[in-house]
């Protein structure tokens, strides 16, 4: 009889360490709102799928201005023409240059490119406007470090 609850309650343990890392694993993965920057709506995503990235671009009711990487900004682009027409400004925060269809050149007013990523928070300050949604997404092995230093700009300038 011990013996079967001791396994019960190290399954029980198991299984609530499995749930914990499962909703953390989720937070890390989803979009997340963090209020308002300057008159725009500020989101974060790290690691978004392509398919859900291209859903929720699509349905802001607003402009978006997207900073992100060459990976998935490129792969976006070049996948799904719809979003194009919603996208204001990309900003490409690893990469000096992107190639993208002449359909997306035409429709999106302002592309930038850096291989700095400190330079994205001098970016970032020249576009204050209402009525605009802010995203940004960080994808691979960087992602950590580069949603760390977005999140303490945020909290720097945020009111």
């Amino acid at each position: 009889m011990e013996k079967q609850t001791k396994h019960t309650i190290q399954s029980g343990e198991q299984l609530l360490q499995a749930r914990q890392h499962n909703l953390q694993q989720l937070e890390k993965s989803s979009l997340r709102p963090h209020g308002k920057l300057w008159g725009m709506d500020v989101f974060t995503w790290y690691n978004p799928s392509s398919y859900e990235l291209e859903n929720t671009l699509t349905s802001f009711p607003f402009p978006v201005i997207w900073f992100g990487n060459h990976a998935t900004i490129s792969e976006l682009l070049n996948a799904s023409p719809d979003v194009w027409s919603n996208l204001q400004t990309l900003c490409v925060y690893d990469s000096g240059k992107i190639e993208m269809p002449a359909g997306a050149m035409q429709s999106i007013k302002n592309v930038l490119g850096t291989t700095e990523f400190q330079d994205i928070f001098e970016f970032i300050r020249t576009f204050k406007q209402k009525n605009a949604v802010f995203l940004f997404t960080a994808s691979g092995g960087t992602s950590e470090s580069r949603k760390k230093q977005f999140e303490d700009f945020l909290n720097l300038h945020q009111l």
